[in-house]
Parts: structure tokens; C-alpha cells; sequence
């Protein structure tokens, strides 16, 4: 069983914060942009998945992405202090980046994006001429972090992004990624976040000819 030491707890937004930990046994983690953990309840059987908000190439530690207000999970995670250990098992699973060139389209709803950031950066880590688009929708505009993380994708011309801010009036986040697919040649999509939202955005994707089991990618299947 795998084990780390939370060294730092970020608050990042509103109810949501960033829990850093440090490796103990083994003394590496590697894992792949998009896999995530299952963290052990303490007193329960109980396991509870998150993804590696961290880089791919940060090998001493991760970084998990917290919601407080949440179910077993984001509780217990929640009542830890710097200092405290936790068992987990992991990384684990099967949303990843495509292998090749090409377009790329990611989207998520609030915490969802834990899984995006670092598969945005090793993507754009690649040479290449595809366009990384981003959608992210957010219900209030405060909900926003990772402003500086944000802002370094940016750098790179082959990167857009977007928030849609539900409470600004801009609807949900839905529409403009479905609109892509007339847009791009063969995108490749990533989805996660809210269930239904993903959901909603498959079936229309497949509506509108894209390939679902070549060209969209989720953190369900």
C-alpha cells in the first residue's frame, strides 16, 4: 500500500483547496497526465478517487484538488493537517492523451479540470501545429484558480481558452464546445466534470459525426 504525508494545504477559491503531498513509501510516484489516485478512508474500507492535479514529471509528491463541500471523500480529506499521512493506491486509469498530432479539445466544469492542466501542459509540451482549446465553466466568477497556470498555457499560440460563467449570463458550458466540432479537423475531445454535462456534450459530439470511441476521451470511460 502506497503512503504520503500531506506537507501543504492551499485554499485556491472558494471551498476548494490544494493538498500537497510528499511520498513516503515508495519514495516516487510516476504517473501519466489525466490517471488519478484512490485514497483510503482512515477507519473505513472506503476509497475515494481523485485525479493528479500535479505535473507528470513531479515524481516526489502530488497534488490533489479538494471541493469541500462534498461527500466522504472531500471530508476526510478536508479534516487532514500538514503532517498527517494517507494510504492510497495508484495512479490508475485510462484518460490520457492520444498519441500523434492533431487538434485537441478540453473541457470541464469546476474541480474537473484537476485532470485537464497537466494534459494540457504535457500536450503542448510536444512539438506540433494543432490547436489546444480550453472550456471551462464556472458557476460565479470567483470560482476561478490557477490564474498563473492559466496565463502560461496562454503563452503558447497554439492555446485558447474560455470561461463560461453561468452566473455572468453566459450560459453553461456545453454549447460552445459542441460548436467546435464544426470548427476542427478530427479533434480529439477531453471531458470531465459534471456527469450530465459530459453526458450532454457526447451525445451531441456523436450527433454531429464525431467518432466516439476514436475522438472523445472522459474520466468515466
Amino acid at each position: 500500500m502506497n503512503r504520503a504525508r500531506i506537507s501543504a494545504i492551499d485554499e485556491i477559491a472558494p471551498n476548494v483547496f490544494e493538498l500537497h503531498a510528499s511520498m513516503i513509501e515508495p519514495t516516487r510516484i510516476e504517473h501519466e497526465p489525466g490517471q488519478y489516485v484512490s485514497i483510503h478512508i482512515r477507519s473505513s474500507t472506503e476509497q475515494r478517487s481523485y485525479s493528479l492535479a500535479s505535473p507528470a514529471d513531479q515524481t516526489d509528491g502530488f497534488v490533489l484538488l479538494v471541493r469541500r463541500i462534498g461527500g466522504t471523500g472531500s471530508q476526510f480529506l478536508a479534516g487532514l493537517e500538514v503532517g498527517a499521512e494517507m494510504e492510497f493506491d495508484g495512479p490508475r486509469g485510462n484518460f490520457r492523451l492520444a498519441p500523434g498530432p492533431g487538434d485537441a479539445v478540453f473541457a470541464a466544469t469546476g474541480v474537473g479540470v484537476s485532470a485537464l492542466f497537466p494534459m494540457m501542459e504535457s500536450l503542448l509540451a510536444r512539438p506540433g501545429t494543432g490547436r489546444v482549446l480550453f472550456f471551462w465553466g464556472l458557476m460565479n466568477a470567483e470560482d476561478q484558480f490557477w490564474s498563473a497556470r492559466l496565463a502560461r498555457l496562454a503563452q503558447d499560440p497554439r492555446f485558447t481558452s474560455r470561461l463560461v460563467i453561468t452566473a455572468a449570463g453566459d450560459g453553461f458550458v456545453t454549447q460552445p464546445v459542441i460548436d467546435t466540432a464544426a470548427e476542427l479537423s478530427a479533434p480529439i475531445y477531453y471531458l470531465c466534470g459534471n456527469g450530465q454535462m459530459v453526458k450532454d456534450v457526447v451525445d451531441w459530439l456523436v450527433a454531429r459525426g464525431i467518432d466516439r470511441y476514436r475522438q472523445i476521451r472522459t474520466d468515466w470511460s
